[in-house]
């Protein structure tokens, strides 16, 4: 399973080809795709009334990951690594992350951003 961050999702509803190519390599299916409920929450608030019958269409078969203890522990983990070479990233970014890795998910992004995390979890567009 894979975990996809907002920026992908936002690419495949747009149909875009080497986004398409990229997913396909990690997953087969909707059914082995995930998000977390951070990616959800950027999704949701940045569509309008017309965009959301569609992205509630492409979340239907997608696993949601909860941002829970484990979750906030890697979290945090993350934060300090970043912090300590002084490149800290979006805090949603580190909540995806540390999300997807104790899942022990591959996060795929479209954020350069998530390339400072120095993760084998994580893979970048």
């Amino acid at each position: 399973m894979i975990c996809l961050d907002t920026g992908v999702i936002i690419r495949l509803m747009r149909n875009d080809s080497k986004t398409q190519e990229a997913v396909k390599k990690y997953a087969g299916s909707k059914k082995e795709m995930s998000i977390t409920t951070i990616t959800l929450y950027e999704l949701l608030k940045n569509v309008g009334m017309k965009a959301f019958g569609r992205v509630s269409e492409f979340l239907k078969d997608v696993e949601i990951y909860q941002f829970d203890e484990s979750a906030a522990i890697t979290a945090s983990e993350l934060y300090k690594e970043l912090e300590k070479k002084g490149e800290l990233i979006n805090e949603n970014d580190i909540l995806i992350a540390g999300t997807a890795i104790a899942k022990d998910q591959i996060l795929l992004a479209t954020d350069s951003d998530f390339g400072k995390l120095n993760n084998s979890k994580i893979i970048v567009l």
